[in-house]
């Protein structure tokens, strides 16, 4: 897991975090995965848990997908709950 100003990595893949056009969290409780996709049509698919135990790549992250979510990217019930992005 790696994030810079506006984008975040896991594994191969990258999704540009100020461009994001669906956030969405699926899975059950203790398994929850973050479903975050951009503009430019890269996704990324990470377990939930492990991003914010890391606050400055949470902090990195977190910014960009409330920024997305307020411009309109898709969301769900879930990550609204989980994200605290109401």
């Amino acid at each position: 897991m790696f994030a810079g100003a506006n984008w975040y990595k896991y594994g191969r893949r990258y999704v540009k975090i100020y461009e994001l056009t669906s956030v969405k969290v699926k899975g059950t409780p203790g398994s929850w995965a973050l479903d975050l996709r951009d503009a430019e049509g890269r996704k990324v698919w990470t377990e939930l848990d492990p991003i914010p135990q890391n606050p400055r790549l949470w902090d990195l992250v977190y910014n960009g997908i409330r920024h997305s979510v307020r411009n309109g990217a898709e969301t769900n019930q879930r990550a609204l709950d989980r994200l605290q992005l109401r």
